[in-house]
């Protein structure tokens, strides 16, 4: 039997597709009460609010635990994500590569008395 070797990869010529990139929709704040306003007694306000106050991603929101939050400073630290795959939900660390911390808007600052 007689092989057919391949002496250089043909994928090399090629030329791979062009991505798309879109821009981001950005909400102007009007647009942004008007949001918080129709959802202000959904369960989604608050993931919501705090993606419009700091640009965190979904991810990092869903990811959120009690030790990310500091009081003190009023800030939100992105700790890690939360990422869906075929084999269920992981967490991972964040897009930016390293934990930070996300500041809370002066009239959104966090407290412990609610």
């Amino acid at each position: 039997m007689k092989w057919n070797r391949i002496t250089r990869n043909p994928a090399n010529m090629v030329k791979p597709p062009k991505v798309e990139r879109t821009k981001p929709l950005v909400l102007t704040a009007d647009e942004a009460a008007r949001l918080l306003e129709a959802i202000k007694h959904s369960r989604v306000y608050w993931p919501t609010m705090l993606a419009l106050a700091t640009g965190m991603r979904r991810g990092e929101i869903c990811a959120l635990r009690w030790r990310s939050v500091d009081f003190d400073r009023g800030t939100v630290h992105v700790i890690e994500s939360l990422e869906q795959t075929r084999e269920g939900i992981r967490f991972k660390p964040p897009k930016s590569g390293a934990p930070a911390p996300s500041p809370s808007p002066p009239s959104q600052r966090l407290s412990s008395d609610g």
